[in-house]
């Protein structure tokens, strides 16, 4: 486990702010993207591009002042032009040599409770690759719910702002 005195973060107010650490969060993708070569160019591109297209809540996570993590939670709408169906979306990478150390568990509530405090959003899902149970049980651990199983073995949790309001 990191301690958490050797834990910072950063929580970006702006677009000028997420602009000053862009270096950071493609640091932290890169690492986390290893191992994924099967993707094409353009789709690592898209992802870059997703990635400091200006979130809703974007949490940045350093250890010992290296970049380690970021967690990024968006606002959507359920339907597009469907006014009051909204859902907050809670997705996030860790540098490889800094997972499973306890950091999803150390920075994330932060991060959910900024998220529902600034949307009106019911819920909040997150989707994880079927290859990857230590993130459905770090999601569990938050208090996200398993809800199914996409034909391609991603897996989606809900965290229902009800919920969250009772664990906090």
């Amino acid at each position: 486990m990191i301690s958490p005195d050797r834990i910072s973060i950063l929580l970006p107010q702006s677009s000028a702010d997420i602009e000053a650490i862009a270096d950071d969060i493609i640091t932290v993708a890169r690492a986390f993207c290893r191992g994924h070569e099967e993707k094409s160019h353009l789709e690592y591109l898209e992802f870059l591009d997703w990635l400091c297209d200006y979130p809703q809540v974007l949490t940045m996570v350093y250890v010992d002042g290296q970049p380690a993590a970021w967690i990024r939670i968006d606002d959507h709408h359920i339907n597009p032009g469907e006014v009051g169906r909204k859902c907050l979306e809670f997705s996030g990478a860790i540098v490889p040599e800094f997972q499973g150390q306890g950091l999803t568990e150390a920075i994330s509530p932060l991060a959910i409770k900024k998220a529902f405090e600034a949307s009106d959003a019911k819920k909040m899902i997150a989707v994880t690759d079927g290859d990857n149970p230590a993130a459905g049980a770090a999601l569990t651990a938050l208090g996200f719910k398993y809800r199914a199983t996409e034909p391609d073995g991603r897996r989606i949790y809900r965290l229902l702002r009800t919920e969250y309001a009772q664990a906090v």
